[in-house]
């Protein structure tokens, strides 16, 4: 049996309709239809041959899925065929893989879809916020106890800026922090995105281009700032937020892509860190596993809600809103393909 999917034939190289096998689930695997794919900045770096663990073509892209279950593994558990399920793709297997009608995925790694939300906003959310919890809990990033049951921040002056809060990483780093407890979260954005972060949680909002940003921000934090989370991390945003580190206190600043950190940079105490993480379910599991088995009821609750999205089409609509993503031209939406349609 085949599929139509979306094939990136090799590195760099433009994207093609075709054809390739439904994969069969393993035994700890489910074979999902694919519903709803979202769009991620990682699908731009991809195709532009910018992620050199990427060997495996031709490939398929698409990272962040929600659609129904239609067969379970031997050893899968939890799930029946028809259930509504949402979950990261590994995008170093092309089975396992959202941008084509079928996909499988390790049935620890996935969670139901809560009746609140649509197929749409469930695809929204895994990989940014898997992306904003590795950041902010887990071993490889600021290593602050996670909030599964309840917060875990308790310093009345506990303070994080977040750059970047329009993003979708800073849109779910925003609601994670609220959730473990940070008593003063800022962050930059443009100020159309105002009303909507303020609403997650962000308690100071700043215009991401106002000329005396660095001194707004040091007239809350002082020389005291010990967390920066860089959702967007170009060169320039890491080094602003290094630079706004304590001069005095070990801090850690987590960026997103390689990090930008120079022989130029500002000295900071010897034990502060510039930290890139990996938003991978598939890495891990340590931290994902419980992440999807909690995230159901926080979506439920609305705890946790998801960003605006937006559907571009079907597959062929994937690589205009690739090039967009490339370009700069999202920003506080996630796109979503359709590959039915």
């Amino acid at each position: 049996m085949s599929q139509t999917a979306l094939i990136y034939p090799s590195n760099a190289a433009p994207f093609e309709i075709g054809t390739r096998p439904i994969p069969s689930p393993e035994d700890d695997q489910l074979l999902v239809k694919v519903i709803s794919a979202a769009l991620n900045p990682s699908d731009s770096l991809a195709q532009r041959g910018l992620l050199s663990l990427l060997k495996i073509f031709p490939a398929v892209l698409g990272t962040d899925i929600a659609g129904i279950v239609e067969k379970t593994g031997t050893k899968s558990n939890g799930f029946s065929v028809g259930d509504k399920v949402f979950f990261q793709g590994y995008l170093f297997d092309p089975d396992q893989t959202g941008f084509q009608q079928y996909t499988v995925v390790p049935s620890d790694i996935v969670s139901h879809i809560p009746s609140n939300l649509s197929f749409d906003q469930a695809a929204s959310i895994p990989l940014a916020f898997v992306t904003a919890f590795v950041g902010l809990f887990h071993s490889t990033g600021m290593q602050i106890a996670p909030p599964f049951s309840g917060p875990t921040v308790t310093a009345e002056d506990s303070t994080i800026l977040i750059i970047g809060g329009s993003s979708i990483v800073g849109f779910f780093t925003i609601q994670l922090a609220r959730m473990a407890g940070f008593k003063r979260i800022l962050t930059t954005v443009a100020p159309k995105h105002n009303d909507t972060i303020k609403a997650l949680g962000a308690t100071h909002v700043f215009d991401r281009a106002a000329a005396d940003l660095e001194d707004q921000i040091r007239a809350v934090t002082g020389n005291e700032l010990v967390y920066v989370y860089d959702a967007i991390s170009s060169e320039d945003t890491q080094n602003f937020g290094w630079k706004l580190l304590s001069d005095t206190k070990p801090g850690t600043l987590v960026v997103v892509h390689l990090a930008a950190q120079t022989d130029a940079s500002p000295k900071k105490p010897k034990e502060s860190k510039w930290l890139t993480v990996y938003g991978s379910s598939h890495w891990y599991r340590d931290i994902s596993v419980p992440i999807y088995k909690a995230i159901g009821k926080w979506l439920e609750e609305g705890i946790v809600v998801p960003p605006k999205t937006t559907v571009i089409g079907g597959l062929a609509a994937v690589p205009e809103g690739v090039q967009r993503l490339k370009e700069g031209k999202v920003s506080g939406e996630k796109l979503i393909a359709h590959p039915w349609e």
